[in-house]
């Protein structure tokens, strides 16, 4: 969208970006930029990001720029969903055990199968109840059918196929688990309480901090280490504690009635 941002601002009008995944300090876009005084003509005046961390990361390389600054608006969506939506939800997910929620990414690297061989492992040798779902990512058309082909050899009693059409947050609401190999659902996860495990050496590398702290699990790819993540107590004690996402529809009213004013409440790093 930079020839857009262009456009805007010869007219005058102000640009924002709004986060829509993880901001990490490895993520090229967002993070590493040397502002110089008056900025650059393709990038936005503000980046509105979900918390802090985001916020800190995109400042980390020029901290004192007066231009293309974040502002913590949050991700008003998840405190909608809890307030005006999830009490109207009905899981359909009603087998008994452990419902664990993959989320796949197209093929990409050292991850070359959506559908890792540890979790196949795991479906034919473990002894536990557990259903798993396999929600393929909305912009991987063939996903369905990969699944189903790499799926076809176990009972189909063990899963199902999301195409990723349906609202993430049902899907989450229904699980007692989460699995991915990079995808920041981790976070919205998280966010309502349900426990993810990482694997592959690149989820080692981008959420490295998270792993170290316990905010996630990680394993470079062992059923055994799956059943072990099953076995335990991984369930965040209280999801407000997860300080990756904000969500709060009065903050954010509040910065939307500074904007009108031509007002905004800018991060400053405390680093």
């Amino acid at each position: 969208m930079m020839a857009l941002v262009v456009a805007a601002r010869e007219r005058g009008i102000k640009t924002i970006d709004v986060q829509h995944g993880k901001q990490g300090k490895l993520q090229a876009m967002y993070s590493g930029w040397r502002i110089p005084e008056k900025g650059y003509q393709m990038m936005p005046d503000i980046f509105w990001n979900w918390g802090k961390s985001s916020a800190e990361h995109i400042l980390a390389s020029s901290p004192d720029r007066r231009i293309h600054r974040p502002i913590i608006g949050g991700f008003p969506w998840l405190d909608y969903y809890r307030q005006h939506v999830s009490s109207h939800v009905v899981s359909d997910y009603k087998a008994t055990g452990k419902r664990i929620l993959v989320t796949t990414q197209s093929p990409h690297g050292v991850n070359n199968q959506p559908i890792p061989d540890f979790i196949l492992d795991f479906m034919r040798e473990s002894k536990r109840i557990v259903t798993f779902i396999f929600r393929c990512h909305p912009n991987d058309p063939s996903g369905p059918e990969y699944c189903r082909r790499r799926l076809s050899d176990l009972p189909s009693e063990l899963f199902r196929v999301d195409d990723g059409r349906s609202n993430l947050y049902d899907s989450l609401m229904g699980v007692t688990h989460h699995i991915t190999a990079n995808s920041s659902c981790c976070y919205e996860a998280s966010a309502f309480g349900v426990p993810t495990l990482l694997f592959g050496l690149d989820a080692r590398s981008i959420y490295k901090d998270e792993i170290d702290n316990g905010l996630f699990s990680w394993t470079p790819g062992s059923s055994a280490d799956l059943e072990l993540w099953l076995e335990e107590n991984n369930s965040p004690e209280d999801p407000n504690d997860v300080v990756y996402i904000s969500s709060s529809l009065e903050s954010t009213e509040a910065i939307l009635r500074h904007a009108e004013n031509g007002s905004f409440n800018y991060y400053e790093s405390t680093k």
